[in-house]
């Protein structure tokens, strides 16, 4: 489900230690981006 609550993609994942003292919110689109600039790169 989108952060937003409408259906269809998520924006991302939360991801936390085990004893929760890292949350970190991972978002798809900055991913992505990430992805485009370092193949563009090479």
């Amino acid at each position: 489900m989108a952060l937003d609550g409408a259906p269809g993609r998520s924006e991302g994942l939360v991801l936390r230690a085990a004893d929760r003292s890292v949350i970190a919110k991972a978002r798809f689109q900055d991913y992505e981006r990430t992805i485009k600039r370092r193949d563009g790169r090479r």
